[in-house]
């Protein structure tokens, strides 16, 4: 095994545990979410799929690493056409900043997110993104959300890209905070990414973040949250 193949299977078993632990610690969300659409009967059936999908995931691409010959044939973000697609899975951790200076409360949190992704052009890409979080506050809280996401590829070199991207969505909290009056909040994202191909359809991502989420002025209070958050992926294309 080379020295890359050994640092690559160290990359996902750390996230594999990470997110392991993750989706543990956010099962009393996943049961409220379960309950909200209204499926009584296989409620557990479905918390145990929620809980562990993401998991197996990781866990088969941690088993099934890119061979030597892949490793050669790596993707070329430069020869991606319109109608490519992209599935990619991110784990990271964030934190809140006192901005506004009305911020009363810091706090720290963990993600996991899900990517759905078509190139629009070789260089634009639209997504649906999913994600779920698990803050770390004064009381232990927990987030999902759900965005569109515009991702443009600004520079670009063979197997390596950097890309910028925007997102809105919807954000739903477990528990109110300090900052917002609702459970219920919009959040808008900006990010960079940095992505490295590791094989023909496959490539490692490092992603940074900054999010906003706030109610519109729907109820008060309505300070808003404003954090950074920084995320390590890993995407299939096809």
């Amino acid at each position: 095994m080379s020295y890359f193949q050994k640092m690559h299977k160290l990359f996902f078993a750390q996230i594999v545990y990470k997110t392991q632990n993750f989706l543990i610690s956010s099962e009393p969300l996943l049961r409220i979410i379960v309950a909200h659409i209204g499926i009584s009967k296989i409620n557990e059936v479905i918390l145990l799929m929620l809980k562990q999908y993401l998991f197996f995931t990781l866990l088969a691409a941690l088993l099934f690493l890119p061979s030597e010959h892949a490793l050669s044939q790596r993707l070329r973000f430069d020869e991606i056409e319109a109608g490519q697609k992209e599935i990619a899975i991110f784990v990271g951790y964030g934190e809140n900043h006192r901005i506004p200076h009305a911020t009363k409360e810091l706090f720290s949190f963990d993600t996991a997110k899900i990517r759905f992704g078509r190139f629009v052009s070789p260089k634009n890409e639209v997504a649906l993104d999913i994600s779920a979080g698990k803050l770390d506050a004064s009381q232990i809280n927990s987030a999902v959300w759900v965005t569109m996401t515009f991702r443009q590829l600004f520079l670009v070199r063979g197997s390596t890209a950097i890309s910028w991207d925007a997102s809105f969505g919807i954000m739903y909290l477990q528990k109110r905070v300090s900052s917002l009056g609702t459970k219920t909040n919009f959040t808008e994202q900006l990010g960079l990414t940095l992505q490295y191909a590791t094989g023909p359809t496959t490539a490692i991502s490092i992603e940074y973040k900054f999010y906003h989420a706030s109610n519109g002025g729907i109820k008060l209070p309505n300070i808003g949250i404003n954090a950074s958050v920084a995320s390590a992926g890993y995407s299939w294309y096809f």
